[in-house]
């Protein structure tokens, strides 16, 4: 039976990546072959963000992989005692001889067609914080640039490296969600990443799901493929959840059961 550790690393590495391809940035394709039997069963702290216990077991991943070995990982760049920003992870890749950057991001949109015209902007974060358009302009300006900074190159020296001998690359698994009905045309992003739709909160409130039943992922389990072997609840008591984690201003992401057997996943988000 796969420990806690071993099942979220392994729905992290079996994820999407959300990008095809971008004229900015080189994807980082991950291997699935990484099973060791001496995997370190080592959990993120508990308290961690979600985007760090990821960073977390995408490094768990790297440390076992047998094609990869960890120069360094969140290396801060600093200049007159101000932080500038942190690379995520300085790799070698043994097969092609080669050193990556690697920035990780795991992340989760809904589209919301009516936000902008530009399709891209249209996928947000399901709490409204965050945007896809967003955060890409946050690697291609800010996160990638760093590499080549004066003060980066004291700390690549520390590590035998060289700037422009580094091969910086994109890790950013995820899913996607649309509008209940909604067809999206997929260019650079990768439809094998939809996951399912999104509901408003009356459009939940309103809808009869016919007794079915649901499960409410906690967020490090919003990877994980929907199973049948959970704790469903009713209706009844998926609509209380969610009316309480809503007033918190956290959108829940909900698994679906129909009576035949049928798993669906979904989001509810605030109108």
């Amino acid at each position: 039976m796969l420990t806690e550790k071993n099942q979220n690393t392994k729905a992290l590495i079996n994820s999407p990546q959300l990008l095809l391809n971008n004229i900015h940035f080189e994807i980082f394709a991950a291997k699935t072959n990484y099973a060791k039997s001496n995997t370190p069963d080592i959990l993120p702290v508990e308290n961690q963000v979600f985007g760090k216990q990821m960073e977390h077991y995408f490094g768990q991943y790297l440390e076992v992989h047998p094609n990869y070995n960890i120069i360094a990982k969140n290396v801060a760049i600093r200049e007159n005692k101000i932080t500038l920003g942190e690379l995520d992870f300085l790799v070698e890749d043994l097969t092609s001889k080669k050193h990556l950057h690697i920035e990780m991001a795991c992340k989760f949109y809904v589209y919301k067609p009516s936000a902008k015209n530009d399709t891209l902007e249209g996928w947000i974060g399901p709490n409204g914080k965050d945007s896809l358009a967003r955060k890409l302009n946050h690697l291609r300006e800010k996160q990638f640039p760093l590499l080549h900074h004066p003060a980066c190159e004291v700390v690549l020296k520390k590590y035998g490296l060289k700037a422009n001998k580094i091969s910086q690359q994109l890790y950013m698994p995820g899913l996607l969600f649309l509008p209940f009905g909604f067809n999206y045309p997929f260019n650079t992003l990768n439809p094998n990443a939809l996951a399912g739709y999104w509901l408003s909160n009356d459009q939940f409130d309103q809808t009869d799901f016919k007794g079915a039943s649901f499960y409410l992922p906690p967020k490090k389990e919003w990877l994980h493929t929907p199973h049948a072997a959970t704790s469903w609840i009713s209706e009844k008591e998926a609509k209380i959840l969610v009316k309480f984690h809503l007033q918190n201003h956290k959108a829940p992401m909900c698994w679906l059961q129909q009576k035949n057997g049928s798993l669906e996943r979904f989001f509810v988000i605030k109108d």
